[in-house]
């Protein structure tokens, strides 16, 4: 992406509102979600390393459902195009902002990987419990990331809108509800 320009770093709020007034994009800010205390049961057989796969895993539901969906181009050549423009005009703050985005591509292949991860560390060793079961059945719902960027607008939100689903879903098996 090259140099960042040297701007003082503003709050992300603030910058929500510079682009939001400056820029006229309407963003769908992301949920601000807290993990409660892990509750593996009904897992047994994981390993602490298989745990921490988990942990890692619901903690990037958190950081998925607490990123930002915009539409500020048609598409993705022009988006690149804003993108560079917004981060000379606005810096690192912006940059840090956009890679928060719902809809960027690296984020969805890598949530998918982490995912399958998960389902790998339950087949390794063999849990076949009921939640097991629902975690598996979460990534029978995994839209298909390779079709994303042929995808118009209200396809990609229907696509963020299940990734959400499945980011609170997942977050509410492996974690105790109040």
């Amino acid at each position: 992406m090259g140099v960042m320009p040297n701007h003082p770093k503003v709050p992300e709020e603030e910058l929500v509102r510079m682009l939001r007034d400056n820029e006229g994009i309407e963003i769908e800010e992301g949920e601000n979600v807290k993990l409660g205390e892990w509750d593996f049961s009904d897992l047994p057989g994981l390993e602490d390393d298989d745990l921490r796969r988990f942990e890692d895993f619901a903690e990037r539901c958190k950081l998925y459902l607490s990123g930002s969906v915009f539409k500020a181009a048609p598409n993705d050549k022009d988006l690149g195009e804003w993108r560079k423009n917004m981060t000379t005009k606005y810096g690192t703050a912006f940059a840090d902002f956009f890679i928060k985005n719902k809809m960027s591509g690296g984020r969805l292949m890598v949530f998918e990987g982490d995912l399958r991860d998960v389902i790998e560390k339950l087949d390794r060793r063999k849990v076949y419990t009921d939640k097991a079961k629902r975690i598996r059945g979460l990534y029978e719902t995994f839209p298909d990331v390779s079709s994303f960027r042929n995808l118009g607008w209200d396809e990609r939100l229907k696509f963020v809108r299940q990734l959400e689903n499945i980011s609170r879903m997942y977050i509410g098996l492996v974690t105790k509800q109040p």
